[in-house]
């Protein structure tokens, strides 16, 4: 929402390629984080309680490799938005 705030009042024409790179990333992001939520989760939760211990390891080994993803996302992040100064 902040990056589209930003785009918005300046146009998405005259927005430096910073701002589009940000928000871009700002949105796969969201993404990934929606998948963890939504899809990850759950399963995780579910083999917990029945103590699938094994397919629950896995789920965490999916979930952990894509916080590292959105880590690195961010630092990316905040790479252009110091570039587009």
């Amino acid at each position: 929402a902040s990056g589209l705030g930003m785009l918005l009042p300046a146009g998405f024409q005259a927005a430096p390629a910073g701002w589009h790179l940000m928000f871009a990333l700002g949105l796969v992001m969201a993404g990934v984080y929606a998948y963890i939520h939504l899809a990850l989760l759950p399963r995780l939760r579910a083999h917990c309680a029945a103590s699938t211990w094994p397919a629950a390891a896995q789920v965490l080994n999916a979930i952990r490799k894509l916080v590292a993803l959105n880590l690195a996302l961010g630092v990316i992040v905040v790479l252009a938005a110091v570039s587009a100064r």
